[in-house]
C-alpha cells in the first residue's frame, strides 16, 4: 500500500510565517484540490500554495464547488484525479523500495 500524506490548509498556512516556507519542505507527491466556489479558503490562496510547493505536485480545480463539497460536485473526474495521484505515490514508493509495482489505469 502506498504511503501518503494528507495536509489541511490549517496545518500549512499561518498568518505569522506565511505558507511558502512550510509547503516548500513537503517533498512527497501533492494533490491540491480546490474550487473558485470555496467560501472558506480563497481560490487564489490555494493556487499560491500550489505554486510554492515543490514537485511532484498536481492541481485539480472543481468547478463551482463549495468548501466541503468538492467530491460531490466533482463526481467521477474528481475521483479519477485522486486515483492518478495515488498511482504516482505508489510508483515513487516502489522505486524507493527497489521493487516493481504494477498499476493499472
Amino acid at each position: 500500500m502506498a504511503a501518503a500524506v494528507l495536509l489541511s490548509c490549517a496545518s500549512v498556512v499561518t498568518h505569522e510565517n506565511g505558507f511558502d516556507c512550510k509547503i516548500g519542505r513537503v517533498r512527497c507527491p501533492k494533490l491540491f484540490i480546490h474550487s473558485r466556489g470555496d467560501e472558506v479558503v480563497p481560490f487564489e490562496l490555494g493556487r499560491r500554495l500550489y505554486e510554492a510547493a515543490p514537485e511532484p505536485k498536481q492541481f485539480y480545480e472543481v468547478q463551482g464547488a463549495p468548501h466541503n463539497s468538492t467530491y460531490i460536485v466533482g463526481g467521477k473526474p474528481y475521483f479519477d484525479a485522486c486515483a492518478v495521484s495515488s498511482s504516482l505515490v505508489a510508483r515513487i514508493e516502489s522505486r524507493s523500495n527497489n521493487r516493481t509495482v504494477s498499476i493499472e489505469g
